[in-house]
């Protein structure tokens, strides 16, 4: 094992569980957005319920990996949001501009969403990781007006020397080229890198990174047996690297 000088994290689903955050905020933005379209209330009720579950998530936080949301398909998942919503009789264009209209507004909608949320798990790990001598980056899918107020509530954004967003030019992962970038700033080789993820796009985009040390965590969507194809240790949340024998011997 190469000496580990750098850390590069994911965001969401491995800062914090993707499905007990993400999932309320979703939910609640799409029932308040649709709550005076003409349907009878259990009627309602269950479209409601279909097109959270159809989005990728559950009521209690579950995440389903074939929602939407993690699609990399835009015309795929606009079909799938269309074809349930005129089953319904619903207006898809309103459902379709409510959709847009979140990705466009979610850094505000997240500000107020997590007001009251505390991630004391991250912000200890990465202050670790910080403390120990680690150049930290964060490399995520969000946008970057959300992914600051999210480093921002962890209290962390002083940790933090390197951030890619959706709204960089930078390739998203599973390209490296984040990784590349990260390396090339801080004068690093790639196998000096470890990279924390919790998806099959966070893992291949260390392996093809040629990352030194890969971490895998179960908070996000990604399986057990498939994350453990390129991952060197798995954990099952972001708290427990902190017990890491590589990054904290």
């Amino acid at each position: 094992m190469p000496e580990i000088k750098a850390i590069i994290f994911d965001k969401d689903g491995t800062l914090f569980s993707y499905g007990k955050i993400w999932g309320p905020i979703v939910s609640d933005y799409l029932e308040k957005g649709l709550a005076s379209i003409k349907l009878d209330e259990d009627t309602r009720r269950e479209y409601m319920a279909k097109l959270i579950r159809e989005t990728g998530f559950g009521p209690d936080g579950e995440v389903y990996p074939d929602g939407v949301i993690f699609s990399d398909s835009t015309i795929h998942s606009f079909w799938r949001i269309f074809r349930l919503t005129i089953s319904y009789k619903v207006n898809p264009f309103y459902v379709g501009k409510l959709f847009h209209s979140f990705g466009k507004d979610k850094g505000s909608i997240v500000e107020k969403a997590i007001r009251e949320i505390h991630f004391p798990d991250a912000n200890s790990v990465i202050r670790k990781a910080y403390e120990k001598g680690y150049i930290i980056g964060i490399v995520t899918d969000d946008t970057e007006a959300s992914a600051k107020v999210f480093l921002e509530k962890m209290g962390v954004t002083q940790y933090i020397s390197f951030l890619r967003t959706k709204d960089d030019r930078t390739k998203r992962k599973p390209s490296p080229e984040a990784l590349a970038e990260f390396c090339s700033e801080f004068g690093l080789e790639s196998s000096e890198v470890a990279v924390v993820g919790d998806s099959l796009s966070d893992m291949r985009f260390a392996k093809k990174g040629k990352a030194g040390y890969i971490i895998a965590v179960m908070t996000g969507y990604g399986s057990r047996e498939r994350l453990s194809e390129y991952a060197d240790s798995i954990y099952g949340s972001i708290a427990d690297i902190a017990d890491d024998k590589v990054l904290f011997p």
